[in-house]
């Protein structure tokens, strides 16, 4: 289930992982391990498998956790990342990081910037390129060598990975990075929306409950935007129409863009 929550959390470096579990007694080896990327070789796990297995998921939890609390304060940091949720993230820092957006990208870059174009995006990233991914590393396949123990293993890949992304991942941009481009393409958007709301029913600076019948949520929304007569309709980032199907991250996220300020 860590496995899991890492992927759907945005992380990375697990993305195209493959674990072997070898339940055979007669087996040395109870888990083999293959990250597929260039600069982690293949991990082995020996002894019981009742004694590994428990001792990997809860490396992979603490990683978990790890991996949840950067985000936050990265969320935190940029603004900007808050307009996309964690697979979101990871496509666009795939994307951008190849050079060459796609037309989705873009699209999805548009509601920062109207009409985004491959040219803005250029513009966005001049003078905020990646962090120089030539951090020595060559030490990792030594200690993973000299290392016997899985979980330690998994420590020390994820030490250096948390610490220089861009060296496992040379064709992504790390999370900083995104969000100072984003910020920067937000900045080049010149169609500036002013609301006007009604102040003798919302109040500046506090939440604000309106309770209505559920058949009359929509009405209720677009009378407090119709007081902007001249202003565009509500777009995702202001409101957050919520059904059964919505999601915590998507609430999280709304929230994030609410009240940094």
């Amino acid at each position: 289930q860590a496995f899991i929550d890492l992927h759907s959390a945005g992380n990375m470096l697990f993305r195209s992982w493959l674990a072997h579990v070898n339940c055979s007694p007669k087996s040395e080896l109870c888990v083999l391990i293959d990250f597929t990327l260039r600069l982690i070789p293949g991990l082995e796990g020996q002894g019981e498998l009742a004694d590994v297995l428990p001792r990997l998921c809860k490396t992979m939890e603490s990683f978990l956790d790890n991996w949840q609390s950067f985000m936050s304060k990265k969320r935190s940091q940029h603004f900007y990342l808050n307009f996309y949720t964690a697979e979101q993230l990871v496509y666009l820092c795939t994307e951008l990081g190849q050079g060459r957006p796609s037309q989705k990208a873009l699209m999805m870059l548009s509601f920062l910037k109207s009409n985004c174009t491959a040219e803005d995006v250029l513009k966005a990233s001049e003078g905020h390129k990646p962090p120089s991914s030539t951090k020595a590393l060559s030490e990792l396949p030594a200690l993973l060598d000299e290392e016997m123990d899985l979980t330690t293993c998994l420590e020390y890949i994820w030490e250096c990975y948390m610490s220089n992304m861009g060296a496992f991942l040379p064709n992504c941009l790390d999370v900083d990075t995104l969000g100072v481009w984003l910020k920067s393409l937000a900045s080049e958007e010149r169609d500036c929306v002013t609301r006007g709301f009604p102040q003798d029913l919302l109040h500046v600076g506090q939440p604000n409950l309106i309770t209505c019948p559920r058949s009359e949520v929509l009405t209720s929304a677009l009378a407090i935007y119709m007081n902007s007569l001249n202003q565009p309709l509500p777009t995702f980032d202001e409101v957050l129409l919520c059904t059964p199907q919505t999601t915590a991250e998507q609430v999280g996220l709304f929230l994030r863009r609410c009240l940094i300020p």
